[in-house]
Formats: structure tokens, C-alpha cells, sequence
């Protein structure tokens, strides 16, 4: 067994990915996961999910939780199994874990991103290690979703804090404020009816934080729908957008 997983180790450390950042890849002959985004309670044992392979081919997969997508810095979390062999048209599941001793923020949400790699794999792992390993190239894909973690007690919930944005703008910038303890993400935002381009700069708003959006001209109302946590809409805010005291 531990032979097995020096060989998938070695192997993981030769593939060139084609990295495919998304919150589900979509193919008939491809690799998906059960759930787009994760909610990870301070009260929870575990959370869970799913990865299924719609093809024939078996894949080598290698999961985990980062802190960063930029330096894929380690995450207070653990993946069980972090290493396994997906057989093709089958599906496995994986479990998130809190590492022990873990401290986390008890006043708002934090964020992080559990990802999976899947390689294709080899009829024989052990033939492939006798041929040298390091001679192939392998494509792998590369399926991350983000994880929140939500601590108890917080003083509003996830759909009183949907409405509760505020917007001002200031010398051609729309500064939009998040007051609550929650990461908010826009599935679109429009000021004066016009769509901003979110998916450009931040289109997630961290709790207590705020991200601005340029704006050509001076805007007065502000449109939104957020993702929820289910990963699908929630239903439509507007607000006035404030005048910021040198606009």
C-alpha cells in the first residue's frame, strides 16, 4: 500500500495541469463534484463531497483545502482520503475535517478553497514506476470549489445579510460596503441598470470589508443578486447609491 502511494505521490509531481479553475466541470467525459460550494459550521464534525467520473478512464485524484489560490498555502482542514483512485463511471466521496487545535475567527466567516486534481492514471502503476515516471507527461484537472467556515452566534443570518450592502460613490468609483460578518458574492451587479463586470475585479465581498468598481459617470441606484449557499440565487436588492463627500 505505501508503495502504491510513493508511486501516486511521484506521479502527481511530474503532471502538467491545465489548470481549470471552476465550480463544476461539466463534460461527458470528465470529473465533477456533488457541490459548488461548501459551508463548513463551527458545530459540524465533518462536511462532505462527492466526486463522480463520467467517463471510462480511471483517474488518480488528490484532494485538499488551501488558505490562497494565488500560493496555495495550507488550510486548518484535513481531506480523507487526500489520495485515491477513481474508477471510470463510478463516484467517491470525501470528507473535510477542522485539524485539531484549529483557531479560527469567531466573529465572521473565513474563507478557503478545497480542491481536487484528477490525473489520468496508468493500467499499471507499477510498470509505469519501472519505465521512469519522470519521462511521461501527464494533463490533469483541476475542479476547486470555496469553503466557508461559519461560526455560531453570529448576529444576523446568511439572507438578512443579503440586503444589507451599502453603496457610495466617490471621483468616478462606486465603493460597495459589506457590514455584516458574512463573505458576499454578486452573481451580477448593475448600477443605473447598467451590468458591472464583476468577474474582472472582486465579485466576492469579504465581511466588514469593502471593494470598489469604476463607474464612467456618476450612478444612483444600485441593483444586485447574490450567490447563496446552495450556490444558486438569491433574489434581487436595490439601494440607493450615497454621495460621497468630495463626489
Amino acid at each position: 500500500m505505501n508503495s502504491m502511494k510513493i508511486v501516486i505521490q511521484r506521479l502527481l509531481m511530474v503532471v502538467v495541469l491545465l489548470t481549470i479553475n471552476m465550480s463544476v466541470s461539466i463534460a461527458s467525459d470528465g470529473i465533477s463534484l456533488s457541490r459548488t460550494r461548501i459551508i463548513f459550521l463551527s458545530s459540524d464534525k465533518a462536511q462532505s463531497v462527492t466526486m463522480r467520473n463520467h467517463g471510462e478512464k480511471p483517474f488518480l485524484v488528490q484532494s485538499g483545502v488551501i488558505s490562497s489560490l494565488n500560493e496555495r498555502t495550507p488550510a486548518p482542514f484535513l481531506t480523507t482520503p487526500p489520495l485515491f483512485r477513481l474508477e471510470g463511471d463510478s463516484k467517491s466521496s470525501l470528507r473535510i475535517l477542522l485539524k485539531p487545535g484549529a483557531s479560527l475567527p469567531s466573529d465572521r466567516e473565513s474563507v478557503f478553497y478545497f480542491t481536487a486534481i484528477a490525473v489520468p492514471a496508468m493500467r499499471s502503476l507499477t510498470d509505469a514506476a519501472d519505465q521512469g515516471m519522470t519521462a511521461r507527461l501527464s494533463v490533469g484537472l483541476q475542479n476547486t470549489i470555496k469553503l466557508f467556515y461559519r461560526p455560531a452566534g453570529l448576529p444576523v443570518t446568511p439572507e438578512e445579510a443579503e440586503g444589507r450592502l451599502n453603496f457610495e460613490y466617490q471621483n468616478g468609483r462606486v465603493a460597495v460596503i459589506n457590514p455584516t460578518p458574512y463573505h458576499l458574492t454578486f452573481s451580477w451587479l448593475k448600477f443605473d441598470r447598467l451590468e458591472v463586470n464583476v468577474r474582472q475585479g472582486m465579485s466576492m465581498v469579504p465581511p466588514f470589508s469593502q471593494v470598489e468598481y469604476a463607474t464612467p459617470s456618476s450612478v444612483r441606484q444600485a441593483e444586485w443578486m447574490l450567490i447563496n449557499d446552495y450556490g444558486g440565487n438569491s433574489k434581487t436588492y436595490k439601494a440607493e447609491i450615497k454621495r460621497g463627500s468630495k463626489a
